[in-house]
């Protein structure tokens, strides 16, 4: 174009008087139609609404924001069994009726596959409770002709241990208790 006279920064046509600005790629939402999404455009009233550096941004605004959380998220993660059973004893607790309540209404408002998750999720603290269970009964073996103060602490760690142990298979049978009535539930629906 160059060869044919135009000048960087003018306009095109034989005067010049074409647009300067390169016309603004647009990216419409899927699914929608062009009457509808500049419909969305007119309520909006804003010039620009589908435009790509617009969109670029409350992308990159949402993927910061999901980082944040992420972040939070791994800091707040209990990074081992005692730590938890640390921050659950510490919390007030209210009777125990009531969280069971609290967790079978929680328990029938989820979808079988979050119940799968959990059980699943349940067996494997049961699981790392029950290694930890054991390496504590092998230290107070080890230690019991030591020590008595460590043995103490021991045993205490290792009370807490099995309730905790007993507080999550209760969870766990809970949620199979509930995973067998929606079954039993759907079986009575076939017929």
């Amino acid at each position: 174009m160059m060869k044919m006279g135009y000048v960087a920064g003018s306009g095109l046509g034989k005067n010049g008087e074409g647009r300067i600005e390169p016309i603004d790629a647009v990216v419409l939402p899927p699914g929608r139609s062009l009457d509808r999404c500049m419909e969305i455009k007119e309520k909006a009233g804003i010039h620009n609404l589908f435009s790509v550096e617009k969109r670029m941004l409350r992308l990159q605004k949402k993927e910061e924001a999901n980082a944040k959380v992420l972040e939070e998220r791994e800091k707040k993660k209990v990074s081992s069994v005692f730590e938890f059973i640390n921050t659950t004893l510490s919390k007030k607790k209210q009777g125990s009726q009531d969280g069971a309540d609290s967790l079978l209404e929680k328990l029938k408002v989820q979808t079988s596959q979050e119940l799968n998750k959990k059980v699943f999720g349940l067996g494997e603290d049961l699981k790392q409770v029950s290694r930890d269970i054991y390496k504590t009964k092998e230290a107070i073996k080890r230690n019991k002709d030591k020590d008595s103060s460590v043995c103490d602490k021991m045993k205490e760690k290792l009370a807490t241990l099995e309730k905790y142990e007993q507080d999550l298979k209760r969870k766990e049978y809970r949620i199979l208790n509930e995973k067998k009535m929606r079954s039993d539930k759907s079986k009575l629906l076939k017929f």
